[in-house]
């Protein structure tokens, strides 16, 4: 048998002729649903992978070969233990939408756990999907590394660890300098961050802390940074503020507005306020900062998938893409105009 086997490999395999293996394979024609089924075991058996999109377009249709091609999203529920909180409704839509339009077929999967992935893996595998996207959801995939050589696969978001897919995900670095920018700007020249440590930390978290440490406001000095949860020590946290002087904090999530407004601090009026995570209309406030654009990542992982499968690219790559899509600034009315400049104040230390 040749080192990647063949259509005809599997008819030999199964005593079946080419064209009833081939029908079995995408449940089609007069073929019935145990013979389909051993179809598909056999296949497993000597590993074949059929490539019904590449099928399909030998036959000039392009639509055809994306209704062949199932895809599922596997999403996880998040335990209190779960560093990620991305809202991945919003990745399934993006992933739905442009999917449909290159006429995939696509299915919400939610796993139960950890333990619940080898068995839906199996499942997939058995019911003909060719394609899998990877909400975030702390998944450690490493461990079930030979189970998805039978799929093209596409991670969405920031996972706990690092994905040895393809991944479309949030960029940091970049987002958060400009956002710093977009503060200093406005005309704010005492600048505190108020960001979050996780008990076990991310690369995300090294990527925002880096861009703070390099930008330095006017007059050389740095942004000081507030780790604790200002909930927790408040007092600690006002008198911080208090020595650093600050016109305008920069937050890591809107929650933080909250802690701030519930310890007496009046926004705008005393202090400005941006966040790195703002989220449409949340909670009715109108915050200004950044909104990560989960839809648009849904597109380009819809987009990336589509390649894979034409390019017949299964399991985990070689080198693994990291494809950054910058998070977009989002008008409120905590971080109003102050001083205009007369000429951009720079953000990144050069080195």
């Amino acid at each position: 048998m040749a080192s990647t086997p063949t259509l005809k490999d599997l008819a030999k395999e199964t005593g079946l002729s080419v064209s009833a293996v081939s029908q079995g394979l995408r449940r089609v024609g007069n073929v019935s649903e145990a013979t389909c089924q051993r179809i598909r075991e056999a296949a497993n058996k000597i590993g074949y992978h059929p490539n019904l999109f590449a099928a399909a377009l030998s036959s000039g249709s392009r639509t055809k070969a994306a209704h062949y091609v199932p895809l599922a999203i596997l999403s996880m529920r998040l335990t209190p233990d779960s560093a990620t909180t991305y809202p991945v409704t919003d990745f399934v839509d993006g992933i739905t939408r442009r999917a449909g339009e290159l006429g995939y077929r696509v299915e919400v999967i939610t796993l139960g756990g950890q333990a619940d992935l080898p068995r839906q893996l199996k499942n997939l595998y058995n019911r003909g999907f060719q394609g899998i996207f990877l909400a975030p959801c702390g998944v450690d995939v490493e461990s079930l590394g030979p189970d998805w050589s039978r799929f093209s696969v596409v991670a969405c978001g920031r996972y706990d660890r690092s994905s040895p897919f393809h991944t479309v995900r949030q960029e940091i670095f970049e987002s958060t300098r400009n956002l710093l920018s977009e503060v200093l700007r406005r005309g704010y020249r005492r600048i505190s961050a108020l960001m979050l440590r996780h008990d076990q930390p991310i690369v995300d978290d090294f990527a925002r802390l880096a861009a703070i440490g390099n930008c330095h406001q006017p007059g050389g000095k740095k942004i000081q940074i507030f780790l604790d949860p200002p909930a927790d020590k408040p007092a600690e946290f006002v008198r911080w503020l208090k020595t650093e002087k600050a016109d305008a904090v920069v937050a890591f999530s809107v929650g933080h507005f909250y802690d701030l407004t519930n310890m007496g601090i009046k926004i705008p009026k005393d202090i400005g306020f941006a966040s790195l995570h703002v989220e449409p209309d949340q909670w009715g406030e109108k915050i200004s900062g950044l909104s990560t654009p989960y839809v648009q990542m849904g597109i380009v992982a819809a987009n990336r998938m589509d390649t894979m499968i034409r390019h017949h690219e299964r399991g985990i790559p070689g080198i693994a893409e990291q494809i950054a899509i910058r998070s977009v600034w989002k008008e409120g009315s905590t971080l109003p105009e102050r001083i205009q400049q007369k000429s951009p104040v720079p953000v990144l230390v050069k080195r």
